[in-house]
């Protein structure tokens, strides 16, 4: 059971880091306001624009503003307290895997605990 619990461990912490490394999907530098033209006048019916980060973004990307990291990410879920980052396009899938392997070790640890705690009080 030991090894169990430390594989979901080294699970839980890898994805971790990946997590915490990834970019989210922050929205470059290629649409700054100052730098983006638009093809067609029809066209800026199709982008919205942050006022904070002040940048031009398709509406395609669902980009939302970040409060506490102060970014434009493209399909933010939400920011996680835990990583200390947004989770968004490119970290999301990742995250969820931190999530299962978290909830895992968890598991195996009350399990682990349980069965020391049995084979205590049989002796």
């Amino acid at each position: 059971m030991r090894i169990l619990v430390s594989i979901f461990y080294l699970l839980y912490m890898i994805t971790f880091i990946i997590v915490f490394l990834r970019n989210p999907g922050i929205a470059g530098r290629e649409y700054y306001k100052d730098t983006f033209v638009f093809e067609k006048e029809e066209d800026k019916l199709n982008y919205q624009q942050c006022s904070t980060c002040n940048i031009i973004i398709p509406k395609s990307f669902r980009v939302e503003h970040c409060k506490k990291c102060g970014i434009c990410i493209i399909r933010q879920d939400h920011h996680c307290p835990w990583t200390g980052k947004c989770i968004g396009r490119n970290n999301l899938r990742i995250f969820c895997l931190f999530g299962s392997f978290l909830f895992l070790f968890i598991i195996s640890l009350f399990v682990s605990f349980i069965t020391c705690i049995a084979f205590i009080n049989i002796e």
